[in-house]
């Protein structure tokens, strides 16, 4: 019996309703493989081959929707191999929805794979029939106490003393528009690192100035205030 190390690698196929392959893939335990395919199909992975293969098991039996084809591969050859087959079904005009043309497994996404599966699923939405689905694999679902206790944990409601820190470093900061709040003597200032801020200098409420914006209110305290589209000088006290 060969060691681990030395253990043959095989190819392997997800076969449609006809017998047709529509993915080719590699691996050296192709039990552990296919149940990690299986679980991915359970779960909700929206990749294309998933999509498909969901809708074949509801007619197909798993032993023959996925197969493996060729068995004892070295696994210095194996992603050579792989690759062969891709590209000797794509050349007889199977449509495989493999994203690359093989070679690349077990070795991490590279940035032509992220990219041409982000192409894929762009503008992609769920269906009413596959929320449906993904609904359906969850029910039932039985969690360990262990996995109830790490759902609570990351549930749990984080201390004030977080927020307070989050927004002490981002106020200012983020998304900071500039306004044009004038005084009640009818001085203008520019606010340059947001109305918040600028409220919290001046002593008045953010709440108030964004109503006076709004137009829900005339003035805050005798402050008026208007949005400035374009960039503008800014002044402070």
């Amino acid at each position: 019996m060969d060691s681990v190390e030395n253990r043959k690698h095989s190819i392997y196929m997800f076969f449609d309703e006809n017998g047709v392959p529509f993915y080719v893939g590699k691996t050296k335990e192709f039990i552990v493989r296919k149940k990690k395919h299986l679980s991915e199909v359970k779960y909700g992975n929206r990749l294309y081959c998933y999509n498909k293969l969901r809708k074949v098991l509801k007619t197909v039996p798993v032993f023959l929707a996925i197969r493996e084809v060729f068995t004892g591969i070295e696994e210095k050859n194996i992603d050579a191999v792989e690759m062969a087959w891709i590209k000797f079904l794509r050349q007889r005009g199977v449509k495989l929805t493999n994203l690359t043309d093989g070679g690349e497994g077990g070795k991490g996404f590279t940035p032509e794979i992220n990219r041409r599966a982000a192409l894929k699923r762009r503008g992609w939405f769920p269906s009413l029939e596959t929320r449906r689905r993904i609904s359906e694999a969850h029910m039932g679902m039985v969690f360990t106490e262990e996995h109830k206790k790490n759902l609570s944990a990351a549930w749990k409601p984080r201390p004030r003393e977080m927020y307070e820190k989050i927004s002490r470093n981002t106020k200012g900061r983020i998304n900071a528009k500039v306004y044009e709040c004038i005084s009640p003597k009818g001085k203008s200032y520019y606010t340059s690192h947001g109305l918040t801020l600028f409220c919290e200098q001046h002593g008045l409420q953010a709440a108030n100035m964004h109503k006076v914006l709004k137009g829900q209110r005339s003035d805050s305290k005798g402050w008026t205030i208007r949005r400035v589209v374009t960039s503008v000088p800014h002044k402070h006290d």
